[in-house]
C-alpha cells in the first residue's frame, strides 16, 4: 500500500510514513498526505498533531490547527495568550505570572529567572551570582577570574601563575621550582617544557631532563 510502513492486512495499514508527511486515516486505515497549513504531522484530515514550531507555529488546542505565534519576543507559543519559550539571546525571559516575555533589566545579568532574580551573570566581566540574593555581584577576590561566592573562588588566573587552593578556595601563586601550573602547594601540573623540565610522576615535581 502506498506510503505504508507497516500493514495489518492487504487492505489496511498500521503505520504510515510520517517523515514524508503521511498519516493514518482512521476511517479508511490508509495513508493520506497531511495538507493542513503549517502542520508537520496530522492526526486526521481536519486536525493537526505537531505544528512547525521552528517557523513560529503552535497547535491551537481549541481548533487543533496551527497558528502563528505573534506574542512579542516569544519564540514558541503555548497558546494565543501564553508564551512557552522567550528570546533569551536578546535578553528576554518568561514571566511565570503572566506567561509573557519581559526584558531582563537586572544589573550585569545575562539571563533573568524573574523580575527580581538573575539566573546567569556576566562572568566574562567578573560578575557572579549571589546565591542568597540571586543578584549579580562583582568578583573582587585577588587573582580570581570567576568567583563562586564572596569568599570562594572558582577559577584562578592560571596564565599568571595562580592556582585554586582546594582547602581555602582562594588563589595562591605557584612557587614550585620550574612549575608553570600548580595542582596544589606541593604538586605541579605543568612544568617548563620549553626549558627542558618534565613532570616526575612519582613526586609531581619538575626535574631537568639530562638525557642527550
Amino acid at each position: 500500500m502506498s506510503h505504508c510502513l507497516t500493514c495489518v492486512s492487504l487492505s489496511q495499514c498500521q503505520t504510515c510514513d510520517q517523515s514524508n508527511g503521511y498519516f493514518l486515516n482512521s476511517n479508511t486505515n490508509l495513508c493520506e498526505l497531511c495538507v493542513l497549513s503549517n502542520c508537520l504531522i496530522c492526526a486526521s484530515l481536519s486536525q493537526c498533531q505537531n505544528c512547525d514550531q521552528s517557523n513560529g507555529y503552535f497547535l491551537n488546542s481549541n481548533t487543533n490547527l496551527c497558528e502563528s505565534c505573534i506574542l512579542s519576543h516569544c519564540l514558541t507559543c503555548a497558546s494565543l495568550s501564553q508564551c512557552q519559550l522567550c528570546d533569551q539571546s536578546n535578553g528576554y525571559f518568561l514571566n511565570s505570572n503572566t506567561n509573557l516575555c519581559e526584558l531582563c533589566i537586572l544589573n550585569n545579568c545575562l539571563t533573568c529567572a524573574s523580575l527580581s532574580q538573575c539566573q546567569t551573570c556576566d562572568q566574562s566581566n567578573g560578575y557572579f551570582l549571589n546565591s542568597n540574593t540571586n543578584l549579580c555581584e562583582l568578583c573582587n577576590l585577588s587573582n580570581c577570574l570567576t568567583c563562586a561566592s564572596f569568599s570562594q573562588c572558582q577559577i584562578c588566573d592560571n596564565s599568571n601563575g595562580y592556582f585554586l587552593n582546594s582547602n581555602t578556595n582562594l588563589c595562591e601563586q605557584c612557587v614550585l621550582s620550574h612549575c608553570l601550573t600548580c595542582t596544589n602547594l606541593l604538586q605541579c601540573q605543568i612544568c617548563d617544557q620549553p626549558n627542558n623540565y618534565f613532570l616526575n610522576s612519582n613526586t609531581n615535581l619538575c626535574e631537568l631532563c639530562t638525557l642527550n
